[in-house]
């Protein structure tokens, strides 16, 4: 019963942290909107830039130096962002490789490994959106606190429609 229970946790939390790191592995190049911009939810959603990919850079209406300025970062960390994604993809592998085994202490390490890999991409995120944000206007950074906004809200509104029950359950 412990084990099931263990089991169980293990999976939640890998579920949860696959959801979380799948807007770090969605700014690989080839992903949504041709790399660097999807997240959860498709494209749009919180990739590399967070809230600031996909669409919201649409609507931010961005000069063409900022456009540039943007590119440039992006590319200054292409290569330390695909580093870290490739570190994180082998510590999730290498927890699902400890949980198929059922050894509590290979699991409990491995999980551990795969929460400071995230931990490492998201403080390699935040740094990337700090730049990032840098650059916009004050009333830019305005608009993208109120996407952001609105996307989180969007985001809540999801959550509940798929946890309450349809109008009309189907009869069986």
């Amino acid at each position: 019963m412990k084990k099931a229970m263990l089991a169980l946790t293990v999976l939640s939390c890998v579920a949860m942290l696959g959801l979380m790191t799948q807007s770090v592995l969605a700014g690989q190049p080839g992903g949504h909107r041709g790399g660097w911009g999807g997240g959860p939810g498709g494209p749009g959603g919180p990739g590399l830039f967070g809230p600031m990919g996909g669409r919201a850079m649409e609507e931010l209406n961005l000069t063409p130096e900022q456009q540039e300025q943007m590119k440039a970062i992006r590319e200054a960390h292409r290569q330390e962002m695909q580093t870290a994604q490739k570190a994180l993809a082998e510590k999730q592998q290498a927890l699902e490789a400890a949980i198929t085994a059922g050894d509590e202490a290979a699991i409990r390490a491995a999980a551990t490994a795969v929460g400071t890999a995230t931990g490492d991409t998201s403080v390699l995120r935040s740094k990337v959106q700090a730049q990032t944000a840098a650059i916009l206007t004050p009333e830019q950074r305005a608009k993208l606190e109120t996407l952001k906004t609105q996307r989180e809200e969007a985001r809540k509104e999801r959550m509940k429609a798929r946890q309450e029950p349809p109008e009309n359950p189907p009869i069986q």
